[in-house]
């Protein structure tokens, strides 16, 4: 994820799913994977001749992605694992550098034993399809390592934005549930096609015979 996009119409859509899910559930801990990938680009403002850079304050303001980590919630805490997500932000990363990745995340995943959590999936694409996952992208064996590492209790949300298939939430659903190697009834899509028809969300709850 990059910063330019924290805070669109598709956050409104996510954040307000796992807020309801979170709730519903009791859940303690709130897990975002961002997939981070910083913007590289330095930015200048023009005003007549003069030229300035952007004051650090506005850029914080607005293109901070744990700010999202101050929401007033009463019994949820949200932490955004902000790992940069490969070697370098403007290239794709490589199989050694994405399984370290999720080896590092993994880790962080199992130090949460302590009470209920929601890990939340953010790539900026969603499921990777068939070829080599690009850095937009999560593969199927990665989700599956993933929502292994959960405990019972725990559950894996995952944002998918669209393609071109009319039927691409039944689609990215299916292949959701057999990364996750669950049955597809269980998993459970979020979407608001008022605010951000392009989007959804798949949630699944870790079961005791996992």
């Amino acid at each position: 994820m990059r910063d330019c996009w924290y805070g669109d119409k598709r956050d409104l859509v996510k954040w307000a799913s796992l807020v309801f899910l979170a709730g519903r559930h009791r859940v303690a801990r709130i897990l975002q994977v961002a997939f981070y990938r910083p913007e590289v680009d330095s930015f200048r403002l023009e005003i007549g001749r003069a030229e300035a850079d952007f004051p650090p304050e506005i850029i914080q303001h607005f293109r901070k992605l744990e700010r999202i980590e101050k929401l007033p919630l009463a019994r949820t805490k949200i932490e955004v694992f902000k790992e940069l997500f490969g070697n370098h932000p403007k290239s794709r990363p490589s199989q050694a550098a994405r399984h370290h990745y999720f080896t590092r995340l993994i880790s962080r995943v199992r130090s949460l034993r302590q009470a209920r959590l929601i890990v939340f999936l953010d790539p900026d694409t969603g499921l990777a399809p068939r070829r080599k996952p690009s850095e937009k992208h999560v593969s199927p064996d990665e989700v599956r390592r993933v929502f292994e590492a959960l405990k019972p209790g725990d559950w894996l949300a995952f944002y998918q934005h669209s393609h071109r298939k009319r039927t691409w939430r039944t689609v990215r659903r299916r292949e959701f549930s057999r990364a996750a190697r669950v049955r597809e009834a269980r998993v459970r899509t979020c979407q608001c096609l008022d605010v951000a028809p392009d989007v959804a969300l798949f949630l699944v709850e870790k079961s005791g015979a996992q």
